[in-house]
């Protein structure tokens, strides 16, 4: 159930120690702590506390069954520290908001959307860390066993026998389904906040952490200070029948944006109709991969043949993220002429492997919102006719699994669009793949005191990818009635990136194919050839740099011959493999930190193997190092013919010249020396 996925993507301490009043101070009748570690965290240092608060099943009966939240509450690291903390909640449904936000918060204070308030980082009722977790491993085992089939049928009926045994399991393990959805939901977090022991909260929510928001703001408003929604859904969007419409939206933005780009147009000329051919020839013809899963995972690598339907899908989803906005058309265009490195190495790994998605919650909230849906609303519209066969086949996959489930449906009047006096803070983006800023503009209409900020460059999600989002959020919760100023987000996106403007490195990109353990790893260790040859030339410092030194000062000469050019060339020839070293130690150092620059501001170009061609200069000292191994072998074969110096000395010269030469052949097979005429 490919649609499963479409809605979880977002985006990629030291704390102040006095107590401020409504500062973290939990209800030991609800609370359980537990150690970080289980949660799947490394804490240090700072303020963290990691637990469990235990909530009804069912909010109307407190006295009946219960489940268990997984709770991380960071401390605030600025002096005057707000008593009001922010809660800050991830989309899916079914997304770790733990697995997400909480390890990158704890390491890097200058991403926290609020550094002078409390964050309280949670894992919704059936997620990952929470008790119980709906996931559904029987359809995830046979979707890793489907990829490999040349020929599985579309739709698998296998899939659905899938869902339905996963259902039986979740009703034995977690009792009543139907109780994990959007209200209950919302229950917990203003139970949250008593057994936490805050007196009133802000709430920070992306995707379909921003429905999640609504709800609260309906239900729950008298404790709620403010809202940030990053990723705007309306309540009355209709997830199981809505999303090809938007798919269209944003394929016609990238194809039409690039059309109107002249150097991308020129670079990538009738990208869509190419596009959408390349998809059909997949479809009747699926390419072979072989997909490594990410290191660190149990998981075995596994043979994949990709149709049409298939890129498609991983292609929307690199939409999610943000260092892909610009390189989309490229993306496509390498994957035309047979290069799905990026496929194989990075973006099928993500999907294929992620075991954190806890997918039955997902079915089991879509269903009790829309599990009465009719499948053919998925066709609206001038669509595409692969986006309406596959969404009308989406639909009814989904819709079966309601059935099957026997989900019960919320009453419809939660669907309708919420009114609120809360202070609301909405974030968009132009390049947001499935919740588009008009999504932001229903929203806004039932809201009295709201802010709408749009980033034109935007993907899914704006918060924790810049500065200026998490400027933008921390002046709007220390002042959610004021104006918020945002003109940091009026910043124009890049233009789309064209051949021109990388160097690409087939060994890396040949290297990245194979994923970050097996190809990155490997291709990394061919450095250590370099290191070696390196090491071998650094033995000339004591031989040579220090041993002439000495022989000058004691008068005696090392080179023998007439006082001719040869000779002064052989007496001087000791400082070339210096020389050299210093050189190919030069182009280490460059490479390493501007390639590494390149590759930290964008992932991406790494599992593509190229870099900008503004580093182009980088290259030049490999080279460099190579011409001056070339007069080293020019000075050995001058000592030999003309028995210059000893004869230990001419064959230690040798060495030398070997360990240049083994250099110049691993800069070579990595690809760097040929990088400057790319």
């Amino acid at each position: 159930m490919r649609r499963v996925r479409q809605f979880c993507w977002v985006m990629a301490f030291c704390a102040w120690s006095s107590v401020a009043v409504g500062a973290f101070a939990p209800d030991p009748s609800s609370w359980s702590p537990a150690d970080c570690r289980t949660f799947g965290l490394t804490v240090t240092e700072g303020s963290v506390d990691c637990g469990y608060v235990t909530v009804p099943r069912r909010h109307e009966a407190p006295d009946g069954a219960a489940i268990r939240l997984a709770v991380v509450v960071i401390g605030a690291v600025a002096e005057g520290r707000r008593p009001d903390p922010l809660f800050v909640a991830q989309g899916g449904p079914g997304g770790s908001s733990i697995d997400t936000f909480a390890q990158i918060l704890i390491d890097d204070p200058t991403i926290r959307p609020a550094v002078n308030r409390d964050l309280v980082i949670w894992d919704q009722r059936g997620t990952l860390y929470s008790q119980p977790t709906l996931r559904c491993i029987e359809a995830t085992a046979l979707a890793l066993e489907a990829e490999s089939e040349k020929d599985r049928p579309d739709p698998d009926p296998r899939e659905r026998e899938a869902y339905r045994a996963c259902g039986e399991r979740l009703s034995r393990e977690a009792g009543d389904l139907s109780a994990f959805n959007t209200v209950e939901n919302a229950n917990d977090v203003e139970m949250l906040r008593r057994s936490l022991g805050y007196d009133e909260i802000n709430f920070y929510g992306v995707s379909y952490g921003t429905e999640l928001g609504q709800y609260l703001m309906r239900q729950h408003p008298q404790r709620l200070r403010s809202v940030v929604l990053d990723a705007v859904v309306p309540t009355e969007f209709n997830l199981v029948t809505g999303v090809p419409q938007v798919q269209q939206r944003i394929a016609a933005k990238y194809f039409r944006g690039c059309e109107a780009d002249a150097a991308c147009n020129a670079a990538f000329p009738d990208l869509s109709r190419r596009f959408l051919t390349l998809l059909d020839r997949l479809d009747a013809e699926p390419v072979h991969l072989a997909v490594a899963p990410p290191q660190g995972s149990a998981d075995k690598a596994v043979d994949v043949y990709l149709s049409g339907e298939d890129l498609a899908g991983v292609v929307y989803q690199a939409l999610y993220m943000q260092e892909a906005t610009r390189l989309i058309p490229y993306i496509i265009d390498r994957a035309e002429r047979g290069d799905y490195g990026l496929l194989s190495g990075l973006l099928l790994p993500m999907v294929m492997f992620d075991d954190t998605f806890a997918d039955g919650m997902y079915l089991s909230v879509v269903c009790a919102e829309r599990g009465d849906s009719d499948p053919e609303q998925a066709a609206q519209g001038n669509l595409d006719p692969r986006l309406k066969r596959g969404g009308v086949e989406g639909a009814q996959s989904i819709l079966d699994v309601c059935r099957d489930w026997n989900i019960e449906l919320l009453p419809r009047e939660v669907l309708e669009p919420v009114r609120s006096d809360t202070p609301a803070l909405l974030l968009s983006g132009e390049f947001d793949p499935i919740t588009p800023p008009e999504f932001a503009d229903q929203v806004a209409s039932g809201l009295t005191r709201v802010q709408r900020v749009t980033f034109p460059g935007g993907t899914h999600g704006q918060a924790f990818g810049g500065a200026c989002a998490t400027d933008v959020i921390q002046r709007f919760l220390d002042d959610p009635v004021a104006a918020t100023d945002a003109a940091c987000s009026l910043q124009p996106p890049a233009a789309f990136v064209v051949p021109s403007d990388l160097i690409v490195i087939p060994p890396l990109r040949e290297a990245a194919a194979l994923g970050p353990q097996a190809g990155l790893m490997t291709y990394g260790a061919r450095f250590l050839l370099i290191a070696l040859a390196l090491l071998v030339l650094a033995s000339a410092i004591p031989v040579y740099a220090i041993g002439e030194v000495v022989a000058s000062l004691r008068g005696r000469r090392t080179v023998r011959g007439p006082d001719d050019w040869k000779s002064r060339f052989s007496e001087a020839a000791p400082w070339l493999p210096l020389l050299a070293l210093l050189m190919f130690g030069a182009a280490l150092l460059a490479l390493a930190s501007t390639i590494g620059a390149a590759v930290s501001d964008n992932m991406l170009l790494l599992f593509l193997g190229a870099v900008p061609s503004s580093i182009r200069w980088v290259f030049v000292l490999p080279w460099a190092a190579v011409a001056i191994v070339v007069l080293m072998a020019v000075a050995a074969w001058e000592m030999w013919s003309g028995r210059r110096r000893s004869l230990p000395g001419r064959f230690y010269y040798l060495v030398l010249l070997l360990a240049g030469v083994t250099a110049s052949v691993g800069f070579w097979k990595l690809g760097l020396l040929p990088a400057l005429f790319g």
